[in-house]
């Protein structure tokens, strides 16, 4: 055996490194009895001895071996038992700090070697190995510092937390936060280790995702979120109910808002009513969640402990395909490793198209207004111009988790307590977050996610279902731009905002003896619009009156006589009254009540004409089928050409062509006069 090849614990080789760490002893010749125990007895397994992370193992080590020393006549019995008195915690030097920096990450280089070579007879740590990693040491070292009591975020007591960085493109993991102030190695690692529940995190991975890969869904499809839809079946036991977060619905919504809202119910209704459950499952494996081995459950979509359990590295490595156009890499931290005999292994890492690029970069866009939109569940996030996608996920207050990726770099963030069944965590994934992507960020040019052909632009008329084109009436502000897979674009335009057809044949009736104006207009009418009518009244140009009517006549009673009103029409869309139709008018003169009707009916003086003055010649002239009219030359002459008697032509005396006008009887209701003579009975009489 090579004493200096002997692993002990915390990245320690070589039992006088060990004396060295674990007593503070540069000479071997220094150890006590229950020192050399120790070390004697580590060998064999050396994490579970581990003196600092497991004392009482590593005590119960020890007295075994200072048994086999008695058993073996090396020391005596009264020996064996003053070394046994001393306690393994009070044997190792104070303030010790392990000199293998960057343990969580070189645990799992361990580990990911250990499958690689898949050699029982191997022992890694003996068997000289150099093993070339994907290690960033600054990234390392900034992840460290922000999980330590000397970073800048204030950690709640008891609470853990761990941090995955990787290279979007390839899979290659930068740095791993094990958890709060790890400096242990081969102790338990957070970011690798644990089984925790993920959340809302899992929505993309189980139902959005599934649902625009199975079905082609554009970021605009619509699910109705309402407390009905808040069921899923659990094992075919009957319907279980759940709700949203803070107990609130919002009616109709789309896929987007579903996704950056993290709203439960469209992700349940995905899972339940929309796609094929056994190839979401499949979908969630493709994308490195090993829990799911079956089918996806209704429940899945709201990530209960019970039903998926992961880890920040799953969850790095499934999010970055999102990010990389469909292509899965499985996270790994080896590039190569160099045998002793000179032999290399050089890790083929072949990225796996898992999905379209169509899903790939609408869930990205959608992901993005996490953080851009001002409803985002990560909305209080700020990277200025960098363009990251994220997804937010708690479960049942026991974990936090931010998981999120730009084109280049995907970061997974989880926080919580140790235990599973400890609740009441304090969220501090977003500052983790924040500054772990700026950090690896800085300085690096990040091109936006790029559209693929398959997926087009397309504005759409805010509320329409199905969706619908805007049309040139459609305010700007009822127009959202979304996406769609190639091919399932709407062609439909909206008539939800087209001008209403005006009203109609607007007819104004005075009613002299009930002193009312009565109104009455039609409309052409719609097919898909309940059709309403705003009239406005004015009485001198002033507006004394405005009403909404269904019907299409209208009774004012507040009538004055002599005064001028004027009755306006406008037609509304009753379900959008800020669609109106350009407005028609009518105006009536009501007379005075002094007036003579008679005068206004005939027009003023019809009957007087004034005489000429006398020895002057004048001209007079009048038009008229009726007593007396003629025209004429000279003094008092006429000719005329009339319907009633003395009319006729040559030259007379006015005198003589007076006719006696026939009495009206002013009670007539009808206003009528005796019709006038035939032209041609006239003739006869002549």
């Amino acid at each position: 055996m090579y004493l200096n090849k002997i692993y002990y614990s915390n990245g320690i080789y070589g039992v006088q490194k060990a004396a060295e760490v674990y007593f503070g002893k540069d000479d071997l010749n220094d150890l006590t009895l229950e020192e050399a125990a120790l070390l004697a007895g580590m060998p064999q397994r050396p994490n579970a001895y581990n003196p600092i992370e497991n004392p009482d193992l590593a005590e119960q080590r020890r007295n075994t071996v200072l048994d086999l020393m008695v058993r073996h006549e090396k020391i005596t019995e009264e020996e064996a038992e003053e070394a046994k008195n001393v306690a393994v915690e009070d044997m190792i030097q104070e303030n010790y700090e392990s000199e293998l920096k960057y343990s969580a990450f070189i645990e799992t280089v361990y580990d990911e070697a250990e499958s690689l070579i898949d050699d029982d007879d191997m022992n890694l740590y003996t068997a000289g190995l150099t093993i070339h990693t994907t290690l960033d040491p600054n990234a390392q070292e900034h992840v460290e510092h922000l999980l330590s009591d000397e970073g800048p975020i204030d950690h709640p007591e008891g609470q853990e937390a761990a941090v995955v960085a990787m290279d979007t493109t390839t899979g290659e993991v930068l740095a791993i936060g094990g958890g709060r102030n790890k400096d242990d190695f081969r102790g338990f690692n957070f970011a690798t280790d644990s089984n925790r529940g993920p959340g809302s995190a899992i929505k993309p991975i189980v139902s959005f995702g599934p649902a625009i890969e199975q079905n082609e869904f554009s970021t605009y499809h619509q699910y109705n979120d309402s407390q009905s839809e808040a069921y899923y079946s659990w094992d075919g036991e009957g319907e279980q109910s759940f709700r949203n977060f803070g107990d609130s619905y919002n009616g109709w919504v789309t896929m987007r808002e579903s996704l950056y809202r993290s709203l439960n119910v469209p992700a349940v209704q995905n899972v339940r009513d929309e796609i094929d459950r056994a190839e979401a499952g499949e979908f969630a494996r493709s994308l490195g969640i090993s829990s799911i081995e079956n089918s996806v459950a209704e429940s899945y979509p709201i990530g209960g402990v019970n039903d998926i359990q992961t880890n920040p590295y799953e969850m790095a490595g499934a999010f970055a395909a999102f990010g990389n156009e469909g292509v899965y890499n499985e996270p790994h931290t080896i590039k190569m490793i160099e045998f002793r005999d000179g032999q290399t292994m050089e890790v083929d890492r072949q990225g796996e198209p898992v999905m379209s690029d169509y899903t790939a970069y609408m869930i990205s866009d959608m992901l993005k207004d996490t953080i851009a939109h001002h409803n985002g569940t990560a909305s209080g996030l700020n990277f200025g111009g960098l363009p990251v996608a994220a997804k937010t996920g708690t479960n049942e207050n026991m974990d936090s988790w931010l998981v999120g990726y730009t084109t280049n770099y995907t970061v997974s963030v989880w926080n919580g307590f140790p235990s599973n069944d400890e609740g009441g965590v304090q969220s501090r994934t977003r500052p983790l977050f924040q500054s772990m992507m700026e950090h690896i960020s800085n300085g690096v040019d990040t091109s936006d996610f790029s559209r693929p052909d398959s997926v087009v632009k397309v504005d759409i008329e805010r509320g329409s279902r199905p969706a619908m084109l805007p049309s040139e009436f459609t305010p700007d502000d009822q127009i959202v731009t979304e996406l769609f897979v190639r091919g399932n674009e709407p062609s439909d335009t909206s008539d939800e905002y087209d001008m209403v057809e005006p009203a109609e044949s607007l007819n104004l009736n005075f009613d002299e003896e009930e002193q009312i104006i009565e109104a009455s207009w039609s409309h052409p009418g719609s097919e898909d619009r309940d059709i309403e009518f705003q009239l406005t009244i004015s009485e001198n140009g002033s507006e004394i009156d405005q009403n909404d009517l269904s019907d299409f006549d209208y009774t004012f009673t507040d009538v004055e006589l002599g005064e001028t009103y004027t009755f306006e029409v406008v037609a509304y869309d009753a379900d959008n009254d800020e669609n109106r139709s350009d407005p028609i008018s009518e105006s009536i003169d009501i007379p005075d009540e002094e007036s003579d009707f008679w005068e206004d009916f005939f027009g003023e003086d019809e009957d007087e004409e004034e005489p000429p003055e006398e020895d002057e010649p004048g001209e007079g002239s009048g038009d008229g089928d009726g007593n007396d009219n003629g025209n004429g030359d000279g003094n008092d002459n006429g000719q005329g050409d009339g319907n009633e008697e003395d009319n006729g032509e040559g030259d007379e005396e006015d005198d003589d062509d007076e006719a006696e006008e026939e009495p009206i009887d002013e009670d007539d209701d009808d206003f009528s006069t005796d019709p006038p003579e035939d032209p041609e009975d006239e003739e006869q009489e002549e």
